[in-house]
């Protein structure tokens, strides 16, 4: 039987057993996920409990935005509860058997703890309905209206007019834009930047 191998500096930290990976609605309830300081570690099981696969998700590269870890209470295709882990190039979502929010809950606020060091607020760990990321890309666009709305405004006499400039975020190298001298969040990752 294969078994995940963990690194010297590595503990887990939680398990689940019966959990569906990914949103395949004919999947079951058959695999296991364990949480390390390190990484999401999935074993893909068959149905006789042979393990067929084991993948390693570093926690690392899980999306921080605002100070949270993108894991998150959503809906699978089929309207049950599951786990989604948003990575900087991928995504995840792990179904629970038991199906129920409390563990999903207590997912959500060890995948945290681990990402960021941070207990989540009780606010957290409810669906909201709200997409993954659209608070960002409001942010995002309320920048681009006050950028718009500096341009605006003409300098007054001995005032240098702030210059157009464009220049990758320190954090994910995404484009950024804007007056030079502002200050811009990120609509990706969420760091904030003065731009040059």
């Amino acid at each position: 039987m294969a078994k995940y191998v963990l690194q010297p500096n590595e503990a887990p930290i939680l398990t689940a057993t019966g959990v569906r990976g990914g949103d395949g609605l004919m999947s079951a309830f058959t695999d296991e996920i364990v949480l390390t300081n390190l990484h999401l570690i999935w074993l893909r099981k068959g149905m006789i409990g042979n393990v067929k696969n084991i993948e390693y998700f570093p926690l690392a590269l899980l999306k921080v935005i605002d100070g949270r870890a993108q894991a998150l209470l959503t809906k699978s295709r089929n309207g049950m509860d599951q786990l989604e882990l948003f990575f900087q190039h991928d995504q995840k979502a792990f179904g629970f058997q038991t199906g129920g929010k409390r563990e999903i809950n207590e997912w959500m606020r060890a995948i945290n703890r681990a990402v960021t060091g941070d207990e989540l607020p009780p606010e957290a760990t409810s669906s909201s309905g709200v997409l993954p990321g659209a608070k960002a890309a409001a942010e995002s666009l309320m920048g681009a209206v006050r950028d718009r709305a500096q341009r605006a405004k003409r300098p007054t006499l001995g005032q240098v007019p702030a210059a157009p400039t464009a220049m990758a975020c320190p954090g994910c190298s995404a484009p950024l834009s804007g007056l030079s001298g502002t200050v811009v969040r990120c609509g990706f990752c969420g760091t904030e930047s003065t731009l040059r």
